[in-house]
C-alpha cells in the first residue's frame, strides 16, 4: 500500500476483511490490534487517517503470508484438539526464564540488566515465544504457564502492552509460519514447583545412568546438556 493516508470507511473495510480471514489464521489477530486502534483516532467515516509505520508493518505481514498460505484450517480449535507437545515454561523476577517440553527438549536463558524493570507478564512470555520452534509444524501444542495475565494473552491475543504485543506478534509469525496452534493453561504455582522438581530428579537420575554407560554419554549431553531453543537458531538455518 503505497497511500499515506486513507479515509476511516477504507481502513474499516480492510480491518473487515481481514478480521473475517482470522476465523480461520488465527495468528493473524496480533498483526489486526495496531489497525483497530489506528482506525479510532478519528470519529467520521469520511475523516482522514495517516498510515504510520505500525499499519504498514502489519499490512506487510498479511501481503507476505496470504500469497505462501496453503488455505487449510482445522474445524476444531486448538483448544478441543489432544494436543501432541506441551511446553511448560516459568520466568523469575531478576534472574531469567526457562522451559521444557514434554519431548525432554529444554533451555534456560539469564535475562539482561536492562530487563530489570520489565513487568514479570513479559518476562514470563518470552520463553514461551521462545520455545515455538520448527519442531511444531503441523502440531497442536499446549502451554502452561502460573501467570494468569500471560494465559489470556496468548489466548485472546490482546493486551494493551507494547512489549507484551510485540512478543506475541513474534510468536504469531512462527505459529503461522510452521503451522501450528498453541492454547495456553493456567497451573497454580505450586504445581509449578512441582512439576520443575520433577524434571530436575528427571535429569538428575538420567546423567547418573548414562555415567554408569560408557557408550551413552553423548546421548546425555545432546537431550539434556546443550541449550535447546528453537526460535534464537532461526537466523543459522
Amino acid at each position: 500500500m503505497g497511500k499515506k493516508s486513507c479515509s476511516k470507511r477504507e481502513l474499516l473495510s480492510i480491518i473487515g476483511q481481514l478480521q473475517h480471514a482470522c476465523c480461520v489464521i488465527r495468528p493473524g489477530r496480533a498483526f489486526l490490534r495496531r489497525m483497530i486502534d489506528l482506525s479510532k483516532r478519528v470519529k467520521e467515516l469520511h475523516h482522514k487517517v495517516r498510515l504510520n509505520a505500525a499499519f504498514r508493518l502489519d499490512h506487510r505481514w498479511w501481503g507476505c503470508f496470504l500469497p505462501i498460505w496453503n488455505g487449510a484450517c482445522s474445524m476444531a480449535g486448538a483448544a478441543l484438539r489432544k494436543p501432541q507437545v506441551i511446553l511448560t515454561s516459568d520466568a523469575s523476577g531478576s534472574w531469567g526464564c526457562g522451559a521444557y517440553t514434554s519431548t525432554g527438549e529444554w533451555f534456560q536463558l539469564a535475562l539482561m540488566e536492562d530487563w530489570n524493570g520489565v513487568h514479570i507478564t513479559v518476562k514470563e512470555l518470552l520463553p514461551i515465544v521462545l520455545g515455538v520452534g520448527p519442531r511444531w509444524k503441523g502440531l497442536t501444542a499446549q502451554c502452561r504457564c502460573d501467570n494468569a495475565a500471560v494465559v489470556a494473552i496468548i489466548n485472546s491475543g490482546r493486551r494493551r502492552m507494547d512489549r507484551a504485543m510485540h512478543l506475541m506478534r513474534c510468536m504469531s509469525f512462527f505459529l503461522a509460519r510452521w503451522e501450528a496452534s498453541l492454547v495456553c493453561t493456567h497451573i497454580r504455582g505450586w504445581i509449578m514447583v512441582q512439576l520443575m522438581h520433577f524434571h530436575v530428579m528427571t535429569y538428575l537420575l538420567f546423567s547418573a545412568w548414562c555415567q554408569m554407560q560408557p557408550g551413552n554419554r553423548a546421548t546425555s549431553q545432546h537431550n539434556y546438556s546443550s541449550v535447546w531453543c528453537p526460535a534464537l537458531q532461526i537466523g543459522h538455518r
